[in-house]
Parts: structure tokens; C-alpha cells; sequence
């Protein structure tokens, strides 16, 4: 028992009380593991784009892109595509490339962050007009959700002059 009152008296000493509050010192600490941050690729390693409007790929000499949409852009007055076009264009196109006509597998996810006037409606619009036009499922296969009711009738009208010469339809 003597020996129990002897270490409490001396646990006593080398705690101190503050504010009611007991610190206890030299006892077990326990570490607590490091925990790794775990990103998505597509966040950790983004892919960047050109500021230099002029280094977009010219319109009428595209590989990618149909001719029906060559024509329609040209009578948008759009002659080069925007640096963001020109590298989100080819990245969604390539996923499909040979998926047709089902389009089977789960795409690419994207996430564009540019300023406004950049290009991002078309960066996803033109292959998604692109890609519906060469699908022969004809139900709804497209949705296009945008935050505001102007970006989102802005976007229904690019649409519309999209697929002008196609079967395709917009609805708003």
C-alpha cells in the first residue's frame, strides 16, 4: 500500500492543474497515423491549355470534326477553335473513337475551369452533337445541366446551330 500512496503523491507532483483542468505529463502518448491525401488524377495532375487564341486549331482544317459541323461553325462566323476547344475536343472524341454506335463505357470525367467567353459550351457541345449524330439509338441521350437559366438558354441556342442539317432536336 505504501508504495501505491508513493507513486500517486509522485504522479500528483509532476501533473499540474490549470483552470480545473488536469495535464498529465510523462505518460504513453499514442501517435496518430499519417494520413495520406488521396486526389483524383484529374485534379492532382491537370491538364493545361494555350492563353494564345491564335494557336487554336483552324476550323476548315480539322480532322476531328464532321463536315456538317465544319459548315455550321463557319456560319457562326467561328474560324479556330479556342485553345480550350482544342484540348478538350480531341480528349473526349478520342474515348469514343470506335465506340460507335452504342457508345458503351464509362466516359472521361472533365472538369473545365476558364474564364467566361473561353469557349467552354462548345468545348462540350461539339462532340457531343458530334457523337449523337453518328448514334443510331434514338431516345433521349444527351443532358446538359448548367447552373442559370441564361447559361442555360445561351447553351440551347449553340446547340440549335449546331445540329442545324442533322435529325437531332434541342429541347429547353
Amino acid at each position: 500500500m505504501n508504495s501505491a500512496v508513493a507513486d500517486a503523491q509522485r504522479i500528483r507532483k509532476e501533473d499540474v492543474v490549470i483552470g480545473g483542468f488536469t495535464l498529465v505529463r510523462d505518460k504513453q502518448r499514442y501517435t496518430k497515423p499519417q494520413v495520406k491525401e488521396v486526389l483524383p488524377h484529374w485534379i492532382s495532375s491537370p491538364v493545361t491549355c494555350s492563353s494564345d487564341l491564335s494557336k487554336g486549331i483552324r476550323v476548315k482544317k480539322s480532322a476531328l470534326l464532321e463536315k456538317f459541323l465544319v459548315k455550321n461553325l463557319r456560319s457562326m462566323g467561328i474560324k479556330r477553335l479556342f485553345p480550350v476547344q482544342s484540348t478538350v475536343i480531341p480528349y473526349i472524341l478520342d474515348f469514343y473513337a470506335g465506340r460507335a454506335p452504342l457508345f458503351f463505357g464509362h466516359p472521361r470525367d472533365i472538369c473545365i475551369s476558364a474564364p467566361t467567353g473561353s469557349g467552354k459550351t462548345l468545348a462540350y457541345a461539339l462532340p457531343i452533337v458530334q457523337l449523337l449524330n453518328s448514334s443510331s439509338v434514338h431516345v433521349i441521350r444527351a443532358v446538359v445541366i448548367l447552373p442559370v437559366r441564361d447559361l442555360a438558354k445561351q447553351a440551347e441556342e449553340t446547340f440549335k446551330r449546331l445540329i442545324a442539317s442533322t435529325s437531332l432536336r434541342v429541347t429547353y
